[in-house]
């Protein structure tokens, strides 16, 4: 059993009321000896009520937090066991957060039982404390909370019927069940019949279809009165009523089950973990389905009562049919993790048909919206092409994101105690969201919440019998890419720590990520392969060289980063010839190449002092690297060039092309920075920077400029580097330096030596500006060695460094910009290191390269 956190103490009644109901559910359940390992906080009654009665919400919070902070270690969960204090909720939940815990909100959890037991319900009736039926300007309160997912509330009309029920409720219901004279206990009863006549919806009678538990075992003559029948409440005793059959639900159910055992490699299903899914059966007759992602669903979705339920007003409502189509359009062109989550075919035909839960259409609604934004800065030297125009068609719904992801939030993280494709699939776009957002705290839950899900995924295996469907293996092959896309996240956050230190064993035999056009019409799957322990590839068929995909070879290529020590030898492991790029998949192609320079240059700058800031590196390889990581750099601001000369959607790109650029671009106006400094030409080194160095440089601030407006962590790199080059090269002139461009065609972009993670033969086929080409006679393959491998030029050879004392630039995060930021900020005793090192690294050596690659 999980162990529960109650905040209680107002009043010390109904906190044991909490107590009673927890314990008794957990007897039904596991049997008469078995109980609840809670641990209870009851506060001061009448402190609590002296900050509240002053309006002072941050001394009554801090009451709460004590306990919090102390016993959030060795709890699962915390519950508010009074409603006044659910006023409060929103700075709980962030000390909760903290410490990685969730906090059941009231209204989140009556939200959710209504919506699955009652899915026609939408007004409901409200009797409480005077403040909770009136303070609906509070987002994370009662009333605001309900409206939000989607009910209307009612609460007495007149200001004499409200202060009736503040009444009883703070002067008898407060006190315990026993306190409620017969008078009070009539006056509920009418003001619940008022707001029955204006339209609150609910039972259809205030009394219970069957007695109660108490007067069933004494078999005696219950009242049936609902909360509390006339003889509990004369003993002053718990009085509950069983919960009835819902033959419906029950029947569905039944149908669920045997749907799912009948699939042959379906994980164990039981009555119980499909009780959510099954919600919304209307009849019996109503057979259910099992999505085309994984989700097994029956009768009509939920997807149309909640937007029809909502309010106008409310942020999160779903929106119409064709502006969602559009949001996920925008959401599979723009996010990279997006093919391995989701098959973009059946994720269209699964909104079309109904079949998607709301919580997973918010969470990827929202991020859609983020890209619906205003941008922030529009580079003139662009045009109005580098953002598409039609995004400013949707900008309606930008402001829409908070309120749809703060709903998928509360949905999903009910569920994620039983995960399903689905959950895997929110929490995944819930972290991205945080992430772009710079809310870092909650992406990392719902990171850990997914891989730690996503993980239970790895083991399914392929049968080669023939016996699965297409859709079974479309089934497996998505849980495969779950996988990934968590796995991905936790190599890029490196957390949690203890997985990332080794990820690559995490991952290794899980097969990669195949094409969208990897299965065939007959189901079986294409042919296929997974990395083994030493991080290579190996084929699961006999067929060699199986076909890959981008997705495929970024997760290899994120593996060889973390996996460096492992190898022995003068090469990246083998890549094989991709097959998906199609001009859709230029942006996705893009981010490949720039995750491959990323890497090397992070990988290598340990190894020079200018770069990283530290003295005593010395030996004859430092050149080398220097010039490797400068071609990288180099590399890196002519895939921008060519991606904006080709009048490509800048915000297609996604946050690791941005830090990639910030990063190469870092490293070429530190370059600049050392050799003005060197040759005491401080006030005129733009004059001696090429038209093509400036280009390169202006192309990545202005595609960061773009991005940070999607991406807000970006927000500070590309401050920090506008500000550098305006100090190394003085402003720029924007508008001068306009961006012509160039004729494009289908050519072979060569994923080959300095410019790609793949073999020397092996090719990408798409319709790219054209690439650089690279003499083969000074630019092998084996000319661009990561030396941090361990290993040299010649496969004999080994580098006389220990890889052990080497520095360990990305300890914490690859992608996190302040651990870049050294670049920017080199001391003054570091910029001049003549003395120490052969030193050539100055403008010749840039404009040479960039008149090869021109």
């Amino acid at each position: 059993m999980r162990t529960l956190l109650l905040l209680g103490g107002m009043t010390p009644d109904v906190t044991a009321l909490y107590y009673n109901i927890i314990n008794k559910v957990v007897r039904l359940k596991l049997g008469d000896r078995a109980s609840a390992p809670l641990y209870l906080y009851s506060a001061n009654l009448e402190e609590m009520i002296q900050h509240a009665m002053k309006g002072d919400w941050d001394e009554f919070a801090k009451v709460y937090k004590k306990p919090i902070r102390s016993l959030s270690d060795g709890v699962d969960g915390i519950a508010i066991c009074a409603i006044l204090a659910h006023k409060v909720a929103k700075k709980l939940f962030d000390d909760s957060s903290s410490a990685h815990v969730p906090l059941f909100h009231i209204a989140d959890c009556l939200a959710l039982h209504i919506t699955n037991n009652h899915p026609s319900t939408k007004k409901l009736g409200l009797l409480g404390p005077k403040i909770s039926m009136l303070d609906s300007d509070d987002p994370d309160f009662f009333v605001a909370m309900l409206q939000k997912a989607g009910f209307e509330i009612l609460i007495p009309e007149t200001p004499a019927d409200i202060e009736e029920v503040n009444r009883g409720m703070l002067q008898e219901v407060a006190k315990g069940v026993a306190s409620v004279t017969d008078s009070t206990r009539k006056m509920f009863i009418q003001q619940a019949k008022k707001l029955i006549e204006r339209g609150a919806q609910g039972s259809d009678s205030t009394l219970s279809r069957t007695a109660c538990e108490r007067c069933r075992r004494q078999k005696l003559r219950c009242s049936r009165q609902r909360p509390t029948c006339t003889r509990c409440s004369r003993f002053s005793v718990t009085c509950s009523y069983p919960e009835l059959a819902d033959r419906r639900r029950l029947a569905a159910r039944r149908e669920s089950v045997r749907a799912e055992q009948s699939r042959p490699e379906a994980a164990p299903v039981t009555p119980e973990s499909t009780e959510l899914n099954v919600g919304t059966a209307r009849s019996p007759s109503e057979a259910p389905r099992i999505s085309s992602i994984g989700f097994v669903d029956v009768g009509p979705s939920r997807t149309e009562h909640v937007a029809q339920g909502s309010a106008g007003t409310n942020l999160d409502d779903l929106p119409p049919r064709a502006i969602g189509l559009a949001l996920l359009d925008i959401y599979f062109e723009r996010l990279y993790n997006a093919t391995l989550l989701f098959n973009r075919t059946q994720l269209f035909e699964s909104y079309l048909d109904g079949s998607l839960p709301p919580y997973l259409l918010r969470s990827i609604f929202a991020l859609s919206s983020l890209f619906l934004r205003k941008l922030r800065h529009q580079p003139p030297r662009l045009g109005t092409h580098a953002v598409s125009p039609e995004l400013a068609a949707f900008a309606t719904y930008a402001s829409y994101g908070d309120g749809w992801v703060e709903a998928a939030r509360r949905e999903a993280w009910l569920l994620t105690d039983r995960p399903t494709v689905q959950v895997v699939q929110a929490l995944s776009c819930l972290n991205l969201y945080w992430f772009a957002t710079r809310d870092l705290d909650r992406a990392r839950i719902n990171a850990i919440m997914a891989y730690a899900s996503a993980t239970t995924f790895r083991s399914l295996n392929l049968s080669d019998n023939g016996t699965r469907t297409k859709d079974e293996l479309q089934l497996v092959e998505r849980k495969h890419g779950c996988f990934w896309a968590c796995w991905s996240t936790m190599c890029i956050s490196s957390f949690p720590e203890a997985y990332a230190k080794n990820a690559w064993e995490e991952a290794c035999n899980v097969p990669l990520p195949v094409a969208s056009d990897g299965f065939v019409s007959d189901g079986n799957v294409a042919r296929q392969y997974h990395m083994t322990a030493e991080w290579k590839p190996e084929a699961l068929n006999e067929e060699p060289n199986p076909p890959s995909s981008i997705m495929a070879e970024h997760m290899k290529l994120m593996g060889v980063c973390l996996a460096k020590d492992i190898y022995q030898s003068s090469q990246f492991p083998p890549y094989v010839t991709g097959n998906e790029g199609t001009g859709r998949d230029i942006a996705r192609l893009l981010g490949l190449h720039s995750l491959y320079h990323l890497c090397q240059i992070v990988l290598l700058c340990p190894l020079v002092s200018l770069f990283s800031g530290r003295r005593g590196i010395t030996g004859e390889g430092t050149q080398n690297h220097a010039q490797t990581i400068t071609k990288h750099a180099i590399h890196q601001g002519h895939l921008i060039r060519d991606y904006i000369a080709k009048k490509q959607d800048i915000s297609k790109l996604s946050s690791h092309v941005g830090f990639a650029s910030f990063v190469s671009t870092s490293i070429i106006l530190t370059l600049l920075r050392s050799r003005a400094r060197r040759h005491r030409d401080d006030e005129n080194t733009r004059d001696h920077v090429s038209h093509t160095l400036v280009t390169l440089i202006q192309d990545s601030i202005d595609i960061l400029s773009i991005l940070q407006t999607f991406w807000e962590h970006l927000e500070p790199m590309t401050r920090s580097l506008q500000r550098a080059a305006d100090q190394i090269l003085g402003p720029f002139d924007r508008v001068g330096h306009s961006v012509i461009g160039t004729e494009s065609r289908t050519i072979e972009v060569p994923m080959t030596g300095v410019n790609s993670p793949a073999r020397e033969e092996d090719v990408i086929t798409t319709t790219y500006i054209e690439s650089p080409e690279y003499p083969n006679a000074h630019h092998s393959a084996s000319s661009y060695t990561n030396a941090h491998f361990g290993v040299t030029d010649s496969p004999g050879g080994y580098m006389t460094q220990n890889l052990d004392e080497t520095p360990d630039w990305h300890h914490n995060d690859l992608f996190e910009w302040c651990q870049t930021e050294g670049l920017l900020d080199i001391g003054d005793d570091f910029l001049d290191i003549g003395a120490s090192v052969d030193w050539n690294m100055d403008l010749n050596l840039l404009t040479g390269f960039s008149s090869q690659m021109a």
